[in-house]
């Protein structure tokens, strides 16, 4: 540090021979000049701040333009981590939407993201089609995520306002992993990252599993791209692993996978659970996904030792379709297009008109 003096004249009242005369005295006063080499180290930081800033607000905007375009999400809206916002109840809110043609009949859907429609507008998913199909009254909830205590929950204010002659449930391989905090606590691809209930014995429990802290998720729905790495850090931390997840263990093991065995018998007395909360309407169950995984055959199983009626058409329907090459999902290769909707709808609609007639 360089610095400079500067002198401040002052005169003292000092005694001698004759009396007390003033004498004038020079005190030094040092003031800092700043270096010229230091203005170069605050460029040299800021410069690099400003382009990752720049590079930030580029990426945020591609983000924003990609959701526009392709999930139909507003360029301004806030982008939840799964769904549309918390809930007290549910953990976090999913999608209601419903179709009233003053019909005699009523049907119930309750699901997850496959239900809810990723993006697409109501006009194209199964429950929308398979009521215009049929000439029923029709109310949906679909929540990104949910298991199947939360669609319980949701089941139980539906018929409230909406009593229904029919209630189907739409199931996904992943709701094993959802209704167990054990399971999703040890998977990195079927994480929440968020506080849900889980059924623990006779009580409801409410948890979170995720792997990252609370407030960075709070503040991923301000921002695309803090959202973007809040859904990717687990599949990284999957990477990083080997690949590895509580999936591929459970894909090994099955029920001699204890935390799994508890999951399946948790979930069927959830099952049991909606079967009488919808009752006295009829309940129809079916799988979104993967016709031939583990998880389907057990589904179709507790369904079989509940007395419910298991549509196994739509799972193979789709991925027949998929084998022939049509487009049957959206980009992410999972949930479905426009075109998976109709053929939902299709493969359902006999099992819901013969119980409505």
């Amino acid at each position: 540090m360089i610095s400079t003096k500067f002198f401040c004249r002052l005169k003292l009242l000092t005694p001698n021979f004759v009396g007390w005369t003033y004498n004038p005295i020079k005190i030094p006063i040092i003031s800092p000049v700043m270096p010229q080499s230091n203005h170069t180290l605050i460029i040299k930081i800021l410069l690099p701040f400003f382009g990752i800033l720049l590079g930030f607000l580029l990426l945020e905007t591609a983000f924003r333009f990609r959701h526009y375009y392709v999930r139909n999400i507003g360029f301004f809206d806030r982008l939840q981590f799964l769904g549309a916002g918390r809930d007290s109840l549910l953990g976090w809110k999913g999608k209601e939407y419903g179709l009233n043609l003053n019909a005699k009949k009523n049907i119930i859907v309750v699901g997850d993201s496959f239900t809810e429609g990723m993006g697409l507008e109501t006009e194209y998913l199964y429950p929308t089609i398979l009521a215009k199909k049929l000439s029923l009254n029709m109310l949906a909830y679909g929540g990104q995520g949910y298991g199947t205590l939360q669609q319980l929950l949701v089941l139980e204010k539906l018929v409230q306002k909406h009593p229904a002659d029919v209630v189907i449930l739409q199931l996904c391989s992943n709701d094993f992993i959802n209704n167990s905090f054990e399971l999703e606590k040890l998977s990195y691809w079927q994480n929440s990252a968020q506080y849900r209930p889980y059924l623990e014995g006779d009580e409801i429990v409410y948890r979170n599993a995720g792997w990252l802290p609370e407030w960075f998720l709070l503040i991923s729905k301000f921002s695309r791209t803090i959202h973007f790495i809040a859904v990717r850090t687990p599949r990284l931390l999957s990477v990083m692993r080997g690949n590895s997840s509580v999936e591929l263990v459970i894909a090994e093991q099955g029920v001699r996978f204890a935390p799994f065995a508890n999951s399946l018998l948790v979930t069927k007395k959830l099952i049991d659970k909606i079967k009488t909360t919808a009752a006295p309407a009829r309940l129809i169950l079916f799988m979104a996904d993967l016709s031939f995984s583990h998880e389907f055959t057990l589904f179709k199983k507790i369904a079989s030792d509940l007395g419910v009626t298991f549509v196994t058409d739509v799972s193979y329907d789709l991925e027949k379709a998929r084998q022939k090459g049509e487009k049957v999902t959206i980009d992410d290769n999972v949930h479905w297009s426009k075109a998976g909707h109709l053929l939902a709808a299709n493969a359902l609609s006999p099992y819901i008109d013969k119980l409505v007639k």
